[in-house]
């Protein structure tokens, strides 16, 4: 799988791209910013995209509103401090179906990586 990873942390984005590397998956890219990631989007059309909720210039939402449709063909696992319901659903209206709250365990990523790398395929 080619995997976007989308963090304003660089911690996090070393241990996510840790697990991905470990799970035999493919990096194509880190951007820490929402500006960044939707460039990346567009030019790499990941299979997986591992995106934070919040980032330091905008949200996730908009990060997939300002990439369009080039993150349709994308699985999207959203990582948040956050799973207040009105946000869920409006990921969920996007198509996004996998959630990962923060703090998570590593098991936790590599389960909802695997999930998505099946669903890519089914």
């Amino acid at each position: 799988m080619r995997i976007l990873i989308v963090d304003d942390s660089v911690y996090s984005i070393g241990l996510i791209s840790l697990v991905v590397k470990k799970m035999g998956h493919q990096v194509v890219g880190e951007a820490k910013n929402g500006k960044e990631a939707i460039k990346l989007i567009k030019e790499q059309k990941p299979d997986i995209i591992t995106l934070d909720n919040i980032l330091h210039d905008m949200k996730g939402l908009e990060v997939l509103a300002g990439a369009g449709p080039n993150f349709d063909s994308s699985k999207v696992i959203v990582i948040s401090g956050t799973t207040q319901a009105d946000t869920l659903n409006n990921y969920k209206n996007l198509g996004v179906t996998e959630f990962l709250k923060k703090p998570f365990e590593l098991h936790e990523l590599e389960a909802l990586i695997n999930k998505a790398s099946d669903s890519v395929y089914a």
